[in-house]
Order: C-alpha cells, then structure tokens, then sequence
C-alpha cells in the first residue's frame, strides 16, 4: 500500500512528518522524497529515522526515484551521525512491524558508542531490544542541541565537496550517469523513468567519448558518495560542449552545481577551449538558474538534442 500520507492519527511516521504531532529536535534534513528526523523512541541520542515522505509499507513499492535517493541519503545520514556522535559503528535497520502488522517503513540509523554497550551489555538486536525494555529516551534539551549540530553536517556548502575526474565506464561514473538520464527521462515523460526506458536513453546517447583525449568526466563527491557529475567534448576550433550536468537531489542548494560548472570552465581552459557550449529543456528550471549565474547566454540553436530546446554559450578565453 502506498499514498502520500495515512489519515491523521492512524500513521506515527505520517504524524510527525506533518506537525499533527510534535517533533523532538525538529526535521533535521529533506530530500524531494525523503525526510530524516530524530528518532522519538529509546534508542539513544543522534539516533536518526529516514522514511519516505510518502505512506509507503514495503520497501518493495518504493519507486524507481525514492530507491535512487535511499541509498546516497543513508550513506549521508550514517556519515553525519559518525561524525557528531563519534560511535563504535552505526546499525542501519529496518523494522517497522510494530503491532504485529506493517507499518511506514523507516531506516533507523543508531550510533553506539561503547558506554551503551558498557550500560546494557548487549549488542546489535539485543542492545535494542534492552533499550526498549529500558523505555528512556534522551531529554528533548539534548535532542534539540544534536539535531542542530546534525543538521550542520547533512547541509553543507560546496567547500565540502570535491570535484574530480572519473572514467564514465568506472562505477561510480555509470552510477551517476545513471542517475542523470533517469532524472531527464522522468522529467521529460511527467512520470518516473522504468529502468528499461533509462537504460534505452543511455544506449542512444552513450557517454563512453567523455574520457581523454577527446573529452572528460567531472564527479563531485561528498566523503564517498558521489553527489553530482558535468561531462566536456572537445572539439574542433576552441569549442567545448558541456554536457551531463547533474546533482543528486539529497545535494541540490548546496552550491554543487556552480562548483562542477567552474570546475568544467578550468578544465576546458587547461584544454585551449576558448567558448563553451550546452544545450538544455525548459522544463530544466533549476538548471536554467544555474546557467545563468554562471554566465551562459542564448544562442541560435546548433543541435538537434532529443531532450533540448534551448541552446547556450559562454565565452571563457580568446
């Protein structure tokens, strides 16, 4: 079963995610999909719920987008409970039976530290089963100061995040690249992308030309997740063309996008590129912003892109 939400009062998870019901330490971090909150149960502090934003039951029905978002946030979320809370490891679990019957799934993301371990003498599934028989969540004072501290890490700016090469048969490159055609496929259909379509749009528009000499791929990475990606054809004249420009939605208003598309610039500065080009969709709005603050003008169009209908130029040497 899955809606956008449970009638008030029949959900918990729904609940807190609206307001109907009050949140210790607030939401910490949003995704278009997912949402990340403190936990409300015993399970100690900096211990984080990520859940859909949608009443989803099963994890077999989430879609094609809220399962490409799951994967980078939790890797994120368990990145910024390490850092904050400084724990022996970080369980990542699913339960969500609560009452014997399925309930909003949510991951718990625990850190446990060695005084858990020292207070209940158990680990894994027998240290929280002892912290439910103990039934004491930490003070909302102490949730309120964590989350505010949580919430520095999972919304950093662009100097948190580095850009550099990667081939784009590598994993982590097709990963990304991945990522990007289901995001333009989707927005170009209304509707979220089947794997069979993704795979069809990277097979017409390949990417295997973005490697040296004739052209490179950008990542950009967060600690070890890989957050965004810009790709740049060489060709002939000075020209470059800048394509796959994409930002994983759990990094979106950082400033990652400004920072892959000055790291491109220098690239193609290092290559004698004297004028950049990209095309891009007018449904594209953020990307369009980002175009234009980084000083991209329209030109007249010089290519037929099956997912394009605007055409832009900077000039970045002479």
């Amino acid at each position: 079963m899955t809606t956008a939400a449970a009638a008030p009062g029949t959900c918990l998870a729904c609940d807190l995610t609206s307001g109907a019901r009050h949140l210790p330490g607030g939401r910490v971090h949003q995704t278009a999909r997912w949402v990340v909150e403190h936990c409300v149960g015993p399970l100690g502090l900096g211990t984080l719920v990520v859940k859909p934003l949608r009443h989803v039951l099963h994890v077999a029905d989430l879609d094609e987008a809220e399962s490409a978002e799951l994967g980078p946030l939790l890797r994120l979320t368990s990145a910024a409970v390490t850092e904050v809370i400084q724990p022996e490891q970080v369980y990542v679990c699913l339960w969500s039976h609560a009452g014997g019957a399925p309930a909003h799934i949510h991951f718990v993301v625990q850190p446990v530290t060695a005084a858990d371990h020292a207070r209940f003498g158990a680990r894994g599934p027998d240290l929280q089963a002892a912290m439910f028989r103990a039934g004491a969540p930490p003070g909302e004072d102490e949730i309120d100061r964590v989350c505010a501290r949580l919430r520095g890490v999972l919304r950093p700016g662009a100097a948190d995040v580095t850009v550099a090469p990667a081939m784009p048969g590598s994993a982590e490159g097709r990963a990304v690249l991945t990522a990007y055609f289901r995001d333009i496929v989707s927005r170009a259909r209304g509707r979220e992308a089947t794997p069979g379509e993704v795979d069809a749009a990277m097979r017409e528009e390949p990417s295997d030309d973005l490697r040296p000499p004739g052209g490179l791929l950008l990542v950009a990475r967060q600690g070890h997740a890989v957050v965004g990606c810009v790709g740049l054809r060489l060709l002939p004249d000075g020209l470059g063309e800048v394509t796959r420009v994409f930002v994983q939605p759990v990094a979106r208003g950082r400033g990652v996008g400004a920072q892959l598309m000055h790291a491109v610039e220098d690239a193609a500065r290092d290559c004698a590129v004297a004028r950049l080009r990209l095309d891009t969709s007018s449904d594209l709005t953020e990307a369009r912003r980002l175009y234009a603050r980084t000083g991209y003008r329209e030109v007249a169009p010089f290519g037929e892109g099956r997912w394009s209908d605007i055409w832009l130029e900077k000039v970045i040497g002479s």
